[in-house]
């Protein structure tokens, strides 16, 4: 464990608690493939300037990188729609069972086995969450979390940001040892945009970026670079930490995002945020 892979996660952290906040100013009432274009080629314009300074000796992790784009694409877009929907404060902490799906495909296609701590983690995640959308039981609590939209779009989201996470780990360790971080995060951010344009390009509404970011210029900003330095200094952190580790420690981003979210769109605190706390350590028992 590095002192820059702390520092990264750390700042990885403070950017996840807005990132969510910074999606829903940018995409509310818009479309989602609109704001993909500009998250996605926001970044890459962003991260150009570093990639200079990193040396790239082989361009073989380019076919990784447009192959996870196209898993990302689809979990960023229903992620965007959720976040634009519902409320940041109810929706935000169920993208917290992407660990989740992530333990369950780890299990089906990397031999990992499970464990009385990871069945005990899967059981206070699902607890933590019925704080969010309390009920007078917690039958009902669940019901009424699996009746919101929002809520449902996020929980897809997860499972396909969770499979990005997959092939993040294992295709791109398969072309490279050591594969050029700033390089690999421009060229996946840009094929992000590309296929999101090509989806607009045959609906024949590729205006509507354009649009979105003349009417919304620093909204699109913020939230192209909480997502993108976001997702780098991940890929930073995990030099020093390994992802049992660096995925909990992200998603205490989630605590900062209820928190802002009560400030910023008058959201309810009280509920949300203890759920948030359980659901957090039911995630990190997942990795125990």
């Amino acid at each position: 464990m590095t002192a820059l892979a702390l520092a990264a996660m750390g700042g990885r952290i403070l950017l996840l608690g807005w990132e969510k906040i910074a999606f829903k100013q940018m995409g509310e009432g818009e479309d989602s493939l609109a704001v993909v274009v500009l998250l996605g080629w926001t970044g890459a314009l962003l991260l150009l300037p570093f990639a200079f300074f990193e040396p790239l000796a082989s361009w073989s992790f380019v076919p990784a990188a447009a192959a996870a784009a196209g898993v990302y694409l689809a979990g960023i877009l229903l992620y965007v729609r959720a976040l634009s929907e519902g409320q940041v404060s109810l929706v935000g902490p169920v993208y917290n069972f992407n660990v989740f799906f992530l333990l369950l495909l780890s299990v089906l296609f990397l031999g990992e086995s499970l464990s009385p701590w990871k069945v005990g983690g899967m059981a206070l995640m699902v607890w933590g969450s019925t704080f969010l959308n309390p009920g007078v039981s917690l039958g009902a609590s669940l019901r009424a979390l699996a009746a919101n939209r929002p809520c449902r779009t996020m929980m897809v989201a997860s499972l396909f940001i969770a499979a990005g996470r997959v092939v993040d780990a294992r295709v791109v360790g398969l072309l490279a040892e050591h594969p050029p971080t700033v390089p690999y995060a421009l060229v996946q951010a840009a094929f992000s945009g590309l296929y999101a344009l090509a989806f607009l390009a045959v609906r024949r509404r590729t205006s509507l970026p354009w649009r979105l970011l003349r009417s919304r210029p620093r909204a699109c900003l913020v939230a192209g670079a909480c997502n993108i330095y976001a997702y780098l200094l991940l890929l930073l952190a995990l030099r020093g930490l390994e992802v049992s580790l660096a995925e909990p420690l992200s998603m205490l981003g989630i605590l900062l995002s209820v928190v802002l979210a009560h400030f910023v769109f008058h959201e309810p605190l009280k509920g949300r945020l203890l759920g948030s706390c359980l659901m957090l350590l039911g995630a990190w028992g997942l990795f125990l």
